[in-house]
């Protein structure tokens, strides 16, 4: 139905073709003493965070994390903690302290990274640690990155000016498994949409079959470059490489919430929740952790709180105070509904029709979703759903389409 609409518009008006959508070019540079690579576990982000990924950064001693499942950002005070905010490479912004570290070689004098002592130039530790201060971003950080984890080795000036995780930099493709696999970070889906390679240096090239997890090989969208997004299924018939290869450092919530799997050092680990406790996502550590239960609120002026809700696409309900008595009742009035937005905060908005400037050519936003219209209707399909991507000019000409 909707290539002939389209195929009848084409021949009648010869309409302008719409571009195809380029996208975004990856970060192609080397890893270098303030940039090491970011794994692709919590690279994602969503629109309600601002840019900050799950894996999350540091702002005044505070450790910031973007919850992909609610769209908006979490805070913990690490100072508040008694401790610091720092960068690990593996578990992103984490309250920790330092002393919590063996001290091993090379410099600790203080510098930008006040909080901690520790000075650009850094030091290794005895377990093969390189600890750092980063003053490359808007405030200074602490970063630590675990060699040993990446079959690497800790060095101080080595390979790098100050500490630095050192591996085959130089190598020639004989030495080197990623160059002669001819991949790098940024990686492939090879087959499109099956299997995801990458190489993380001095390591051997990885490879995850998505299909083994019910998911889909993507590239820069739940990750940087190449990897499996989409809901995790874990099955009995994966080995257990494949599954903690699945269940990554974030895991999952099983048997009723009462357990949290994930991976850790290459081993699935399974912390099983006591006394109160229950399985959350993004609560109260990153990923799958055990956490108390969040507290029930005390009124309903508490649970709607500054957030608000919607009552209905008309009505907006916003708590100003502490008691049901400042809970204030908005009606948004005609050609305006109420709406939540992906930072949770409920308003009147505007209504926009989204078919003003969309017609049945369509359009393939970044989220490899098909979007077009058809007699003033919206329709929005998941070519991801048909293990295809959607493409602009490509299987149907002059328009968008999920292709093979």
């Amino acid at each position: 139905m909707r290539y002939f609409a389209l195929l009848a518009i084409l021949l009648a008006a010869c309409s302008s073709k719409i571009g195809d959508n380029q996208p975004g070019a990856a970060d192609a540079r080397p890893i270098d003493f303030r940039d090491p690579p970011e794994p692709k576990e919590g690279s994602g982000t969503a629109a309600g965070c601002n840019g900050v990924t799950a894996r999350g950064e540091c702002t005044q001693g505070t450790a910031v994390r973007c919850e992909l499942d609610r769209g908006r950002l979490r805070r913990v005070d690490c100072r508040a903690l008694g401790q610091n905010c720092i960068l690990d490479i593996s578990h992103g912004a984490v309250c920790k302290s330092l002393e919590e570290e063996d001290t091993g070689e090379g410099s600790g004098a203080a510098s930008a990274c006040t909080d901690t002592g520790t000075s650009e130039a850094g030091f290794c530790t005895t377990a093969g640690v390189a600890v750092y201060c980063d003053t490359t971003g808007d405030e200074p950080v602490t970063r630590t990155w675990n060699c040993s984890d990446n079959n690497m080795t800790c060095g101080v000036g080595d390979c790098r000016e100050g500490a630095f995780c050192c591996g085959n930099e130089g190598s020639t493709s004989d030495e080197d498994p990623c160059i002669a696999a001819g991949l790098d970070f940024n990686g492939t889906c090879d087959p499109v949409g099956e299997v995801a390679r990458w190489c993380f240096p001095g390591s051997e090239p990885q490879v995850r079959d998505c299909a083994l997890t019910g998911q889909r090989c993507e590239e820069d969208t739940c990750a940087t470059g190449a990897f499996c997004c989409g809901e995790v299924e874990i099955t009995g018939d994966l080995t257990p490489e494949e599954e903690c290869a699945a269940l990554g450092l974030a895991g999952i919530c099983d048997d009723d919430l009462a357990k949290a799997r994930y991976c850790l050092g290459g081993e699935v680990v399974v912390d099983e929740c006591e006394g109160t406790e229950t399985c959350l996502e993004d609560e109260c550590v990153f990923g799958a952790g055990c956490c108390e239960p969040p507290e029930e609120p005390s009124n309903e002026c508490e649970a709607i709180g500054y957030d608000g809700v919607c009552d209905d696409a008309d009505t907006l309900r916003v708590c100003y105070g502490d008691i049901d008595a400042d809970i204030e009742t908005e009606s948004c009035g005609e050609g305006w509904t109420c709406k939540v937005d992906a930072d949770g905060y409920a308003d009147c908005e505007e209504v926009i029709d989204p078919c003003a400037d969309l017609g049945v050519e369509g359009t393939c936003p970044d989220d490899n979703t098909l979007h077009y219209c058809l007699s003033g209707e919206l329709s929005v399909i998941n070519c991801a759903d048909q293990n295809k991507t959607c493409r602009v000019n490509a299987c149907l000409p002059g328009a968008a389409d999920c292709c093979e």
